[in-house]
């Protein structure tokens, strides 16, 4: 037996299995980082009842998701059935398992992570009253266990649908996972936004009634919205563009006759870049042990990106043997890196709180509420220019050196990086709710410090992630819409838009609006039965106003939960049947253009509206910090308000616009692998 064909049998034996070990190793990792915590240290005993306050009402949440998650699944899989009846397609039982499994998992992760922290929290508190380096090492290993359980899940549902049943049916997976992602990210960020408003109309409105309060239920709702809003929204939206850019990927190549390495690269790539993220954490780990921690979140991508550029060209340069042009690959793998700096450190510097574009912003702010919110937009337009030359970063040169395959890798290689800046999009928000946990309960100045320091430094990243999430999500759209015009058309390359697909272009690009009108219309709906809410439960819950009793946390919190599933039933109904009627009644041409139109729409807005809302929200940073007046300052007032209407443009408009695009593309493309277009 030759060497060559023992070699080839080694790769792909390996390439079985590389993926489902590194998938158990994260959930190793992950077990152990939370069993070490909860075994290292007690639970301090001030924080306790507010954590548990906490905790029941994200029960309540969950349980009221999960109820619209499920509903959701059994509707599309009846619609299915009897689609399968009257436009005689096949509809195989590997189909349904590949969508309930994408489901299971994201719920899975959903729900470890929002159950896990609060009972972690009094814990990271306790570690506060320790040295700096301890409590921060501390927080930074429950964010890590708590991403690596996330992201564990979601590559082993890839390994196993990709492996296991056959790559056709990533496109079922990948729905599961949209629809999941969904009612996380938007209806996260619908209920967020409702307690940072709701105070505010609160603190105008009810001024007699108590504000930033243990007995205010919108006041522990809020420090919930950190791990509802952020924490979970924020790993669903990115871990949706993981799945999804992957699933391009493979669908480009998947009807065609080519290589099983070349097939399996993006899968590959993924597990090489989650094994860079474990030797970065423990790098990181190291470091600030040795009490080396103020940049290093930002040192954690840069390891786990330079690791993962070298084992992807190690691995490609040994099995060149299998894929043509296999270097052009690698080089197109890099342009997504590239385009990942670009958008990333090019956004962190038009709106973090540390370079002077935000310090400008905040200066407006004595000119009032309008002032600054316009300077803000403003800014928002032209970071357009930002967008534009990070996306021809990553899509020129992989196109010129692999076709629209290179496309498809160089997105891939963006968000082979996910695990990384998902650690530092956890990490601010953890320690933000650990600061506002122990700012409402009785602890020493040294606990205050520290965890305000830690609050500072997850801070400081913020607009990182976000620019990444948005760069991420566009690239993906823009995968799946090059899988739409290939994988389906037998791999042939072509995307004809036929006469149809102009009216489809016209009528696209006005179904972003609509969506966002339902969707806004159905936040105000839910900040105003907020408002009432607490306004009756101070009314009615006897001795409550003088502190002698409790809130009721579990009916507010599900009473908030169920307005904001609700606020997404007209935006859902949007997004499944505009892809679905238009490839029914009107055809492949016109279909095309309505997805483009979607995508011309909606996309740019979506950064646009980012920008604006992490400049707005940088802004607000840096005058708390003391300057311009400091929190108490009209001037503090007037960036308040603006930045709450950041957050909504930021959690609510951007993100809906990109998970609004990338479930239509999924669904789009899911519907016409089933009717052989």
């Amino acid at each position: 037996m030759s060497k060559k064909v023992v070699r080839v049998g080694v790769l792909l034996l390996f390439s079985h299995f590389y993926p489902f070990l590194i998938a158990f190793s994260f959930l190793g990792i992950a077990s152990f980082l939370y069993s070490s915590t909860r075994k290292k240290w007690s639970v301090d005993l001030n924080s306790v009842e507010l954590s548990q306050f906490v905790f029941e009402g994200i029960l309540a949440y969950f349980k009221r998701s999960l109820s619209a998650i499920l509903q959701i699944a059994f509707y599309s899989l009846l619609v299915l059935f009897a689609g399968s009846h009257f436009f005689h397609y096949s509809f195989t039982y590997a189909q349904i398992l590949a969508f309930i499994l994408g489901i299971g998992l994201s719920i899975g992760g959903a729900f470890l992570s929002l159950i896990l922290i609060p009972h972690l929290v009094p814990r990271l508190i306790h570690a506060s009253t320790s040295f700096l380096k301890i409590g921060f090492d501390t927080v930074y290993g429950v964010a890590v266990a708590v991403v690596f359980f996330y992201l564990g899940l979601m590559l082993l549902g890839l390994s196993t649908v990709y492996f296991l049943l056959g790559p056709t049916y990533l496109m079922g997976f990948g729905v599961g996972v949209a629809y999941t992602t969904f009612f996380l990210r938007i209806g996260g960020g619908v209920f967020k936004n409702t307690t940072t408003f709701g105070l505010l109309l609160i603190r105008k409105r009810e001024g007699h009634l108590a504000h930033f309060d243990a007995r205010n239920p919108m006041s522990i709702v809020m420090m919930m919205g950190d791990f509802i809003g952020k924490i979970t929204g924020y790993s669903s939206d990115l871990i949706l563009s993981f799945c999804l850019a992957g699933i391009a990927a493979v669908f480009l190549v998947v009807r065609s006759q080519t290589f099983f390495m070349m097939m399996s690269l993006p899968i590959f790539i993924f597990a090489i870049g989650m094994a860079s993220a474990c030797v970065a954490v423990g790098i990181c780990r190291l470091r600030i042990m040795k009490g080396r921690v103020g940049n290093i979140l930002l040192e954690g991508i840069y390891a786990s990106v330079g690791l993962g550029l070298i084992g992807t060209w190690l691995y490609i340069q040994y099995d060149a043997i299998s894929i043509d042009r296999a270097m052009t690959l690698f080089f197109a793998y890099v342009s997504g890196v590239l385009g990942a700096v670009v958008l990333g450190f090019g956004s962190d510097y038009l709106t973090s709180h540390a370079f002077s574009p935000s310090k400008k912003l905040a200066s407006q702010s004595e000119y009032g509420v309008a002032f600054v919110f316009l300077d803000a937009l403003s800014g928002g337009f032209k970071s357009v220019g930002l967008f534009f030359v990070g996306c021809l970063v990553v899509m020129g040169p992989s196109y010129l050196l692999a076709g629209l395959y290179g496309v498809a890798i160089a997105t891939v290689g963006m968000v082979s990086a996910t695990a990384s800046v998902l650690v530092v999009m956890t990490f601010g928000p953890l320690a933000t709710h650990a600061q506002r946990v122990s700012s409402l309960s009785d602890h020493s100045e040294v606990v205050h410090k520290n965890i305000r320091f830690f609050a500072r430094v997850g801070n400081s990243t913020g607009a990182l992630g976000h620019a990444f999430m948005a760069g991420s999500a566009a690239l993906a759209c823009v995968s799946l819409f090059l899988a739409i015009g290939t994988a389906v058309k037998g791999g042939s390359g072509g995307m004809w838009l036929g006469r149809a697909s102009g009216m489809g272009l016209c009528i696209g690009s006005l179904m972003p609006f609509i969506f966002l009108g339902f969707l806004i219309k159905g936040l105000l709906k839910t900040v105003k039965m907020g408002v009432t809410e607490v306004v009756r439960q101070f009314r009615d819950i006897p001795y409550l106003i003088e502190g002698k009793a409790k809130p009721d946390i579990r009916t507010f919190s599900d009473l908030l939960a169920r307005y904001s599933m609700d606020s997404l039933i007209v935006p859902g109904i949007i997004m499944v049947l505009g892809p679905v009627l238009s490839g029914l009644l009107l055809g492949y041409s016109f279909l095309l253009g309505f997805l483009l139109g979607n995508l011309l729409a909606g996309l740019g807005i979506a950064f646009v509206m980012a920008n604006v809302g992490e400049s707005l929200n940088s802004a607000r940073f840096y005058v708390e910090q003391g300057h311009f007046g400091g929190k108490e300052s009209p001037t503090y007032h007037a960036i308040e308000e603006a930045a709450a209407i950041g957050d909504v443009l930021a959690d609510v408009v951007s993100s809906g616009l990109t998970v609004y695009a990338r479930c239509l593309l999924i669904v789009a493309v899911h519907m016409m692998v089933l009717l052989r277009y």
